[in-house]
């Protein structure tokens, strides 16, 4: 059925324990039957968070200090390549055309240069224009057979 003593995971589950015996809790993290409730820790620096503001996660509760220094740690160190915008070490910019760049975009800028490129080779757009002109005069001819219908309708 569950725990029925306090364990290293929290106190133990009282959904089905009859009403008499369970304990009730208020809003300032103690029970109302005089027991203590659980300690709540910060995980880094070991501060205790009780009835204080605090984070949680998966680790356990931070307080607002750790927290903020834990995301100034994690945070992306670095400059922003000023073509794609990525964060990227300082060091990693490749000089090109006397602009520096992040390599990915070094790499896609001297692609480009590269004779027979497959993947950023011009188009030929002589044929997509021509199927557009052909669409665009049936699109007229259909309206001018319309719009004779349309005279033909009202004159009669």
């Amino acid at each position: 059925m569950g725990a029925t003593t306090t364990t290293e995971h929290g106190p133990p589950c009282t959904c089905f324990v009859e009403e008499s015996t369970a304990t009730n809790v208020n809003d300032n993290d103690a029970t109302v039957s005089g027991q203590e409730a659980p300690v709540k820790m910060c995980v880094k620096c070991g501060k205790d968070l009780t009835g204080k503001k605090r984070l949680k996660d998966s680790h356990g509760y931070w307080c607002v200090e750790c927290h903020k220094a834990d995301v100034a740690e994690k945070a992306p160190q670095g400059v922003p390549c000023p073509k794609c915008g990525r964060i990227v070490k300082q060091e990693t910019l490749v000089s090109v055309d006397g602009h520096n760049i992040c390599s990915r975009c070094a790499r896609e800028k001297r692609a480009l240069k590269k004779a027979g490129s497959k993947k950023y080779r011009q188009l030929d757009t002589q044929h997509f224009e021509q199927a557009e002109k052909s669409k665009l005069w049936i699109m007229v001819v259909v309206l001018v057979v319309l719009a004779l219908f349309a005279i033909y309708g009202a004159m009669r």
